[in-house]
């Protein structure tokens, strides 16, 4: 009796979905520019930090590895119990909607004019770079409100956010109100103060994507990445943030947030800066 036929390929070992992925994983990490790229090709331009927070008595070590990057000016407000290592630069405390307290928090600040203004949500950490590398490289390709590229495994609502293999920075007209946001003094005078219509502030990012119409620039820097620790919405309801964000869609003259994001450059990581055109922006 002949030996039976053995179908092509049969005889190799199968391809696991999680090799495949780890595989994947590791060509994405190799692309990712060192620490000392970053510090060498964009050097520190003198411009200050300013962050403010509210944070929860749990989640108070990721705010302190947050100010481990040297930020001068610091007002946080803690939801619940004030945690003793962050007490020196806790404004106050108490329960309230996000943005109203974020406010209260900028209220004892005196921002230099040329000074980075840093949002922080409590449930974040980089896995690449830091706020100063931040501000560096979205000061170098010149964007106004900016945000680092979310992580693989980073809780995000917007797949525009992901990190983009051998990208440095992508002009995106959209930049979420968490977990990081970075605004320059341009921006400032036009996204300040806060408004505090909603208990976490949907839509306000919305907003943020009109401000194109003022010249002013969004986007996000892949090449210094996060990771979002906290499930998006977990620890709120979601009724009157969705109607606020309807609300603001409808002001803007949209019906979705999809048509707000817009990729009109791309910067790789080659030096000098080459800038790709990709197509116009909406505004």
């Amino acid at each position: 009796m002949g030996t039976p036929m053995r179908r092509p390929g049969s005889g190799r070992p199968k391809r696991r979905r999680s090799d495949r992925l780890q595989r994947w994983v590791r060509r994405a990490t190799s692309s990712l520019p060192t620490e000392s790229y970053l510090a060498r090709r964009f050097p520190d331009d003198g411009r200050t930090l300013a962050l403010v927070a509210v944070y929860r008595h749990k989640n108070a070590g990721h705010l302190a590895r947050l100010l481990a990057d040297a930020v001068p000016q610091v007002a946080l407000w803690a939801l619940d119990e004030v945690h003793p290592d962050l007490a020196h630069v806790t404004v106050g405390s108490g329960p309230g909607g996000r943005f109203e307290l974020l406010g209260r928090c900028l209220d004892t600040l005196t921002l230099d004019e040329s000074a980075w203004l840093v949002i922080a949500d409590d449930d974040v950490r980089f896995s690449r770079g830091d706020l100063r590398s931040l501000a560096r490289i979205a000061g170098a390709v010149g964007l106004d409100i900016c945000q680092p590229a979310h992580e693989w495994n980073s809780h995000s609502s917007r797949r525009v956010n992901r990190s983009r293999p051998l990208m440095l920075a992508r002009d995106t007209g959209f930049v979420e109100i968490g977990p990081i946001v970075l605004m320059d003094d341009r921006a400032r005078r036009l996204a300040l103060p806060l408004p505090t219509r909603t208990l976490m502030g949907w839509g306000v990012d919305v907003e943020w994507t009109t401000l194109q119409r003022q010249g002013i620039r969004l986007g996000v820097v892949d090449a210094v990445r996060v990771e979002h620790l906290g499930a998006v919405a977990a620890d709120y309801g979601t009724a009157a943030e969705r109607q606020a964000l309807d609300d603001s869609l409808a002001a803007a003259g949209l019906t979705s947030i999809d048509e707000a994001i817009a990729t009109t450059r791309r910067w790789t990581l080659t030096y000098p800066l080459r800038r790709r055109a990709v197509r116009p922006a909406r505004w």
